[in-house]
């Protein structure tokens, strides 16, 4: 079980009111290149007004931060950072979890071994807004900046350029032109599998089964048809029955005027 760490916290310089972070060194079964398991703390109670920014002001005193993470529950999976402008999902409510990705593991003993000296959540310089003026606030930060949402969408342009170019070159890898010229990238040619015994007699398993997918194919089709043809023929022969009997019909039929 690892060890807990209370961090008592205020907001800023104007409230008395604390409120305690519980700290943990993050173990995961998978380690990841994200949140490596030795260099990253794991911060529960994140309250709902806190974010990133307020993080790396409470924590940076303990070492150089390389990233932070802000979930709703805890979890070894990282997810993809949506579009400041255009969010997949609405942003969680209530309390939190935070992973701190510090440079080194002493940067988290530190944090771990924290005195009870008084911190706060945001600078001195800076303001934290509550109340209206907090209302007022997210609703200017909800407003586009065209200069920023170019940005953005030149970023998104240039990564789906360049996803596409690495797919097209997979794709290119190991395929013989037109002339029986095989493409070789930078990487070298696609790894060849080796022609060994059971090798072979897998490729013609496949090639039998396609052949004889191919086959039931063309048999069933050729079925169809037939069925179709004779579908037709039946029709015929009940139109041309029923046309003779209402002829034998109206040939027997006498004038009966009472």
């Amino acid at each position: 079980m690892n060890k807990t760490k209370s961090l008592e916290v205020q907001i800023d310089h104007h409230h008395k009111a604390t409120h305690s972070l519980f700290l943990q060194e993050y173990t995961a079964g998978e380690d990841s290149k994200e949140k490596p398991a030795k260099r990253t703390l794991f911060v529960m109670n994140v309250p709902p007004y806190c974010n990133k920014e307020c993080l790396e002001c409470l924590f940076r005193e303990f070492g150089k931060i390389m990233r932070i993470y802000i979930q709703s529950s805890p979890t070894s999976k990282v997810k993809k950072e949506s579009s400041h402008f255009f969010p997949d999902e609405q942003p969680k409510q209530g309390f939190k979890f935070a992973y701190i990705v510090y440079q080194k593991l002493s940067h988290v003993k530190a944090a771990l071994n924290a005195d009870n000296k008084q911190r706060f959540f945001v600078d001195k310089e800076k303001n934290y807004f509550t109340g209206i003026k907090k209302w007022i606030q997210q609703c200017e930060d909800k407003l586009v900046s065209r200069d920023e949402l170019q940005r953005e969408i030149n970023t998104y342009l240039e990564e789906y350029d360049k996803q596409k170019a690495i797919q097209e070159a997979k794709n290119k890898q190991g395929e013989a032109d037109d002339e029986g010229w095989t493409v070789v990238t930078s990487k070298g040619r696609a790894a060849v599998i080796a022609r060994t015994e059971a090798t072979e007699q897998k490729i013609k398993k496949k090639e039998k089964k396609k052949m004889s997918e191919k086959q039931l194919v063309n048999f069933y089709t050729y079925q169809l048809k037939q069925s179709k043809i004779q579908n037709v023929a039946q029709l015929r022969q009940k139109f041309e029955e029923d046309k003779k009997r209402i002829q034998e019909l109206k040939s027997s039929r006498k004038f009966r005027p009472y």
